[in-house]
């Protein structure tokens, strides 16, 4: 065999181990996602829940309290940098103190529905018809979720302002 014969039949071995890898890959990948399409799509809302009654709105009760902390200790000094268009953005305005309080003196007084949604899924909401007008234009409904796995608060933009 000449060397020029011994070139082509290496190269047709290598692309035929190619091709066969590259279809073991693929079958593989097949079998995995459709033994695992079961656990995936598998109904999930029957699971219980990790957390106690209370928990999720401690959850809450410690963020705003937090947020309404963070709202009132702001100084006015670590904004000299700015320019006006951004401190309108950044700074809290006296109405978002008002929401904010407003939501914390709610939390305070447990005036709040706590619900279990399933899937590990908790939602807290207050009814926003407390408000003031000129909050409420701020708050058409004020509602968290809170999901116990990742212990992440979720808002779900009721209210628009950033705060609480």
């Amino acid at each position: 065999m000449n060397k020029n014969n011994k070139f082509k039949t290496y190269l047709r071995l290598i692309s035929t181990l190619i091709i066969i890898s590259v279809f073991v890959s693929v079958a593989i990948y097949a079998i995995n996602f459709y033994s695992q399409k079961d656990v995936v799509t598998r109904p999930v809302e029957f699971r219980d829940a990790a957390f106690n009654s209370g928990d999720a709105s401690d959850m809450i009760k410690e963020k705003v309290k937090t947020d309404l902390s963070n709202l009132l200790s702001s100084e006015w000094g670590e904004y000299s940098g700015y320019t006006t268009e951004a401190l309108r953005v950044m700074i809290p305005s006296k109405e978002e103190f008002e929401l904010c309080f407003a939501i914390y003196q709610k939390l305070q007084n447990d005036e709040y529905s706590e619900t279990y949604q399933g899937n590990g899924v908790w939602q807290i909401e207050i009814n926003s018809e407390f408000l003031p007008y000129n909050l409420k234009r701020h708050a058409k409904f004020i509602k968290w979720e809170i999901y116990e796995k990742s212990l992440i608060i979720q808002h779900m933009g009721g209210h628009l302002l950033g705060y609480c």
